[in-house]
C-alpha cells in the first residue's frame, strides 16, 4: 500500500492506494481489489498468472449512450469470470421513456438468454433517477482471454447498435 501521492499540481495529500503484481506488470489502485489493466497487458497473461480475489478492468468506454466496463476475475487453473456493466443515464437519451424501454427491453433478452442458453448470469438490474445500471456474467474456460475479448467486442457492437437504433 502506498500512502502519501502527489496529485499534478505537486501537492502532496493522503491517498490510500495499493500495488498488485502480475507478471512484470504492476497495476495500481484506489481499491485493494479492483485493478484496471490494458488489454495488452492482459493478453500477454495467462488465466494461471491472476491472483484469486481481484477483479481485473479491461475495457471500459463510455461511446455514445451505454457506458461498458469489462472485467475479468480467476476462479481456477483455467476457468474465469467475465463481468460485463452496463450503464447509462437519461441526458445522453431523447428522453427518460426511451431509456426506460431500452432497459426492460434489454432486461427481457438478457432474462432469455439465461433461460435459453444458461450461459450468463444476471446480477440485480437498477433503473432509478433516470440511470440505469445492468451487469451480467459469464464463466468462461480458456487458457487465455481471448474468448473474453471476443465476448466483450460483440457486447459492445451489440449493445450500442440496439441504443442508438432505441433512441432514433
Amino acid at each position: 500500500m502506498i500512502n502519501n501521492t502527489n496529485n499534478r499540481f505537486g501537492e502532496s495529500k493522503n491517498v490510500e492506494r495499493y500495488l498488485l503484481n502480475i507478471g512484470k506488470f504492476i497495476l495500481e489502485s484506489d481499491n485493494p481489489d479492483v485493478f484496471k489493466i490494458r488489454m495488452w497487458e492482459l493478453e500477454t497473461l495467462r488465466v494461471k498468472d491472476l491472483p484469486y480475489d481481484h477483479k481485473l478492468i479491461f475495457c471500459d468506454t463510455s461511446k455514445h449512450l451505454i457506458n461498458i466496463r469489462s472485467s475479468v476475475e480467476r476462479i481456477d487453473e483455467v476457468s474465469f469470470i467475465l463481468t460485463i456493466e452496463e450503464s447509462s443515464n437519461y441526458m445522453d437519451w431523447s428522453s427518460i421513456e426511451t431509456m426506460e424501454e431500452y432497459f426492460e427491453t434489454r432486461i427481457e433478452m438478457l432474462q432469455q438468454r439465461q433461460v435459453d442458453v444458461f450461459d450468463l448470469i444476471l446480477n440485480e438490474p437498477f433503473f432509478e433517477y433516470g440511470m440505469f445500471s445492468l451487469e451480467y456474467e459469464n464463466i468462461l474456460e480458456d487458457n487465455s482471454f481471448s474468448s473474453a475479448f471476443r465476448y466483450a467486442d460483440k457486447v459492445l457492437e451489440t449493445v450500442n447498435k440496439a441504443a442508438y437504433n432505441f433512441n432514433n
